[in-house]
């Protein structure tokens, strides 16, 4: 299983795209799969599993306690057919349940500068003061960067700082599929 994370604004839906479409790792990329019935920005499919979504927003919301939520995940995990992925920011909240939940999982860090993402999302929703954002932005690279497995082969750090093609980030992400477990 594959989890693609990082703040929003980040490539990770182009990531979650490339993975569904070029590579068939099922990342719920299909509307009849499961994710959000209608992109919530208006920029295309979020590549997001609405049963993984539903639970972090429960979680989030205080509706789910810890308990409720590892069994969840321990459900979800067991509903879903090899090989297959999610994209969910929510994930980067409870990270540390998701790798008890899926220890051998692999993780694609989508990164791009703090100062891009704001510029971004300030564009998207600008209803949303700054300082919001700027607050989720921090607290979303702090808790992916100290809780994300360390190693090339768990976790793939992916800049995009730069305009990346989607050549290299299929070249890129197929390399590290190909990869074998040390």
């Amino acid at each position: 299983m594959i989890f693609v994370v990082g703040t929003g604004r980040s490539a990770t839906s182009t990531v979650a795209r490339i993975l569904d479409e070029q590579l068939e790792i099922n990342m719920g990329g299909k509307r009849e799969a499961g994710i959000w019935p209608m992109p919530r920005d208006g920029l295309g499919d979020t590549y997001e599993d609405i049963e993984f979504s539903t639970v972090n927003r429960k979680a989030l919301d205080g509706d789910l306690d810890e308990r409720g939520m590892h069994l969840e995940l321990v459900r979800l995990g067991k509903e879903r057919t090899e090989p297959w992925g999610t994209k969910c920011p929510a994930i980067a909240e409870f990270l540390p349940r998701y790798r008890v939940v899926f220890p051998t999982a692999r993780w694609v860090w989508c990164q791009r500068s703090p100062s891009l993402v704001l510029r971004s999302l300030m564009r998207v929703r600008p209803a949303i003061p700054a300082a919001t954002h700027k607050d989720m932005i921090a607290d979303r690279l702090l808790a992916l960067g100290c809780e994300l497995p360390r190693g090339l082969y768990r976790t793939l750090e992916m800049h995009f700082s730069e305009p990346r093609s989607e050549a290299f980030i299929v070249d890129r992400l197929r390399l590290w599929l190909e990869m074998e477990n040390p």
